[in-house]
């Protein structure tokens, strides 16, 4: 019986595995450097965008240090989304007109009068912007976060006691005021977008601040450091050995003081409490939800009349707590663009007849 050579199933020369393996451990190497010297990818879209609002708002010296990008992409992923968060819990849209007012409890409560809406709108010269440059001509609505600050202001009024009405009585009114539309689009996805590009850029405004503490604080450290080298000079002359040591003893504290002001400024040194910052950023802007009752007057009530007919409702508010430390609410809106362009033509024409008188 014969056989093919091919049949025979022969062990393979001993140096050929360790070449074999050789050329895989190679080539593990090779995929190892050529991972190394592969350029990164570039940043997200939106992530390149926030880079550029940190180096413009905080300090355009970062943009000079390297791996920027890698090193605060994954916390502006975390700001971003967070803020993404806050727009998204904004209540509303809401419409704003004059049959709202007459129907809808919480227009009703947000503005005193009728003719407030419409003062508003005139004011609003953004809303006018948008109708006459971003807006389609069919466009019905132009969609906005409508922000207003708030008081709970006490004084004497009528109230009833029971079923008997007392006159001279202690009540509360809530009253709303400086009433402002916010990043006004011609859709509510726009103004979302553009709220949370508005989010973003008020986080940064507030980290900001500190800098410009710091900053303040390094020109009054300066000042202290020119008097006290004066103060030494002075003592010096008069040979008050005393008063020249403890002089000594001041300008070397505030040079130390110095030194770490201007260290704490440098571009490479601002990073680490720039993330720890926009890693928590509900600490510096965050939404608080507000429930209140009030009547058809304004007058606060308590919990125990909401729903009765006629007399009391239970509304919902969401306040902003930022850098502003006045108290305002906000919620998203829309507003009927003949509404606008109706109030921006009575506010040129009194304008008109101011120039003229």
């Amino acid at each position: 019986m014969s056989h093919k050579l091919s049949d025979w199933h022969l062990p393979p020369p001993a140096g050929n595995v360790d070449n074999l393996s050789f050329a895989a451990e190679s080539m593990e190497i090779l995929n190892t450097l050529k991972d190394w010297f592969k350029p990164a990818p570039p940043p997200d879209p939106e992530i390149q965008k926030a880079l550029g609002r940190v180096c413009a708002l905080v300090d355009p010296m970062l943009n000079t240090l390297p791996a920027l990008d890698q090193t605060l992409q994954p916390v502006l992923a975390h700001t971003l989304n967070y803020c993404q968060h806050i727009v998204d819990n904004l209540p509303g849209p809401f419409e704003i007109d004059r049959q709202a007012f007459s129907v809808s409890p919480l227009v009703h409560a947000l503005f005193a009068t009728v003719e407030d809406i419409a003062l508003m709108l005139a004011k609003s010269q953004e809303a006018c912007k948008c109708l006459l440059t971003d807006s389609e001509p069919g466009v019905e609505f132009v969609y906005a976060m409508l922000a207003a600050r708030w008081q709970r202001k006490k004084g004497l009024g009528m109230a009833l006691d029971g079923e008997m009405l007392q006159a001279d009585a202690l009540i509360e009114t809530l009253i709303f005021a400086d009433h402002v539309l916010v990043q006004p689009a011609d859709s509510l996805e726009a103004t979302r977008e553009k709220l949370c590009q508005t989010a973003f850029d008020s986080l940064l405004k507030t980290f900001r601040v500190r800098l410009i503490e710091k900053r303040n604080e390094r020109a009054l450290l300066q000042e202290e450091k020119a008097r006290e080298r004066d103060q030494i000079n002075v003592m010096r002359s008069m040979g008050k050995a005393d008063k020249l040591e403890e002089h000594t003893r001041r300008l070397q504290d505030v040079e130390t003081r110095l030194r770490e002001n201007i260290e704490a400024l440098r571009p490479e040194n601002i990073i680490a409490p720039l993330t720890e910052f926009l890693a928590a950023p509900e600490k510096a802007l965050r939404l608080e939800a507000m429930r209140i009752t009030v009547d058809r007057s304004g007058i606060v009530a308590g919990d125990d009349q909401a729903g009765s007919p006629g007399q009391a409702e239970t509304l919902d508010f969401q306040e902003i707590i930022g850098r502003d430390r006045r108290r305002y609410v906000g919620m998203l809106v829309k507003i009927r663009r003949s509404d606008v362009l109706e109030a921006a033509q009575i506010m040129k024409d009194v304008q008109q007849r101011y120039l003229i008188i």
